[in-house]
């Protein structure tokens, strides 16, 4: 076998077994505290959707000031 094509096959296992865990961590878990990780996450996007249209605003405002001055 060709070296390249260990390297994929290692690199695969390890995607797998990374995959096992996870599901397994997933399964151990309360229905409520998923529920809650889901909603938290949620936040968390809206949040970070906000703070870059904050910043796209005021780099729009300082883009304006900056053509008059």
């Amino acid at each position: 076998m060709s070296r390249k094509f260990m390297k994929k096959l290692a690199a695969g296992g390890v995607a797998v077994s990374g995959l096992v865990v996870m599901a397994s961590a997933n399964a151990a878990l309360d229905a409520a505290v998923t529920t809650q990780i889901a909603t938290t996450s949620a936040d968390i996007t809206e949040a970070g959707t906000l703070l870059i249209g904050l910043a796209v605003v005021a780099m729009g405002l300082r883009w304006v000031k900056a053509t008059f001055f």
